[in-house]
């Protein structure tokens, strides 16, 4: 069966390289992420940690458009009006990829708090998806062992700063796995 598109946001597509199971959390997801070309552009890096500290890693998104794991996408002309007005309320990446989302009735992949709230107060038609989802979804299916799971969280929290708040979808399993209390799912 063909992956899902789901457009995500940069902090969402920075959340997955910290990571470093992007290809495995698609695969348990089912997903492809689309990515409009602002995202591309306010995504460039994570950091990841090292003995010596933290290290900026560059998002190659060459490679993951190439192994089929992203589609850059532009806005099309009749998109464009969305997006100027919701760029009045949002950043120019989660604005842009908000028009995109409405107009082709593609899911969305963000944890941006603005946008979140933007798309409830505005009954926007748009299904929302959450890092904490998808990793949350990616350890159910994979069953990694507790050890692993602690080590891909705090990447996440270390490498993109980012720990999801306590109204997200599963953040206290997230929080109690990160500290390495368990259980996994």
């Amino acid at each position: 069966m063909d992956p899902q598109d789901v457009l995500a946001d940069a902090c969402v597509v920075i959340n997955l390289a910290a990571s470093q199971i992007w290809d495995e959390v698609a695969e348990a997801n089912g997903y492809r992420f689309v990515l409009s070309r602002k995202v591309t552009e306010e995504s460039q890096y994570y950091y990841s940690v090292r003995p010596s500290g933290l290290e900026r890693v560059k998002i190659d998104m060459q490679d993951l458009e190439a192994r089929g794991r992203i589609k850059i996408e532009d806005p099309l002309p009749e998109e464009l009006g969305s997006f100027v007005e919701y760029a009045q309320h949002l950043d120019d990446g989660e604005a842009e990829t908000l028009a995109i989302s409405v107009h082709r009735s593609i899911e969305l992949a963000t944890d941006d708090l603005g946008a979140i709230r933007f798309v409830d107060e505005q009954q926007l038609p748009v299904k929302l998806v959450r890092t904490s989802s998808m990793v949350y979804t990616w350890a159910s299916r994979v069953n990694p062992n507790q050890s692993l799971l602690t080590e891909v969280l705090l990447r996440v929290s270390q490498g993109a700063r980012f720990i999801p708040p306590k109204t997200a979808p599963h953040a206290d399993w997230w929080v109690r796995n990160m500290s390495g209390e368990g259980p996994t799912a």
